[in-house]
């Protein structure tokens, strides 16, 4: 099954395979903890992480923005650009602002196991490192158990 969908007016075909089910891509930018900017295939996409919620750290209303946030916004700048990270989609690809709703692993996992998931997807990392909290919106719920598992403790 192939989705397409557009992207700033641009194209883009989404393979939803067992075999192929995520996209290679590489960070050019971080926006905030929770929000980054992905090279994939020679369109630059914002990509929005699945299952949390970072602090503000650039809101245009100053007062808005917080130390956590721009804490989360640094640690997520550090870990991720200029890296090729594998992006995973659910059931909802993009958001209303057009960005892509994704899992961004740091790893291309062959497996998937809550080890897996600890080690290697990077929502879940900075989850844990408590700079982020837990925003699960349906559809999009397939890691929401195991988030929901690392939020309690």
């Amino acid at each position: 099954m192939i989705f397409v969908c557009t992207f700033y007016g641009i194209k883009y075909q989404e393979r939803q395979l067992s075999t192929d089910k995520f996209i290679t891509a590489k960070v050019v930018r971080v926006i905030d903890g929770d929000t980054i900017v992905c090279q994939v295939d020679n369109i630059q996409q914002p990509v929005r992480m699945i299952g949390i919620d970072t602090p503000e750290s650039v809101h245009p209303d100053k007062e808005k923005n917080t130390e956590s946030g721009k804490v989360a916004s640094y640690i997520t700048k550090n870990l991720l650009t200029n890296k090729i990270v594998w992006l995973e989609t659910d059931i909802q690809v993009t958001d209303k602002y057009g960005r892509l709703l994704a899992y961004v692993w740091l790893e291309k996992p062959e497996r998937i196991s809550d080890q897996v998931i600890a080690e290697k997807m990077y929502n879940y990392i900075i989850l844990k490192s408590g700079y982020a909290s837990l925003m699960t919106i349906p559809p999009n719920v397939k890691y929401a158990d195991q988030f929901k598992q690392i939020s309690k403790e």
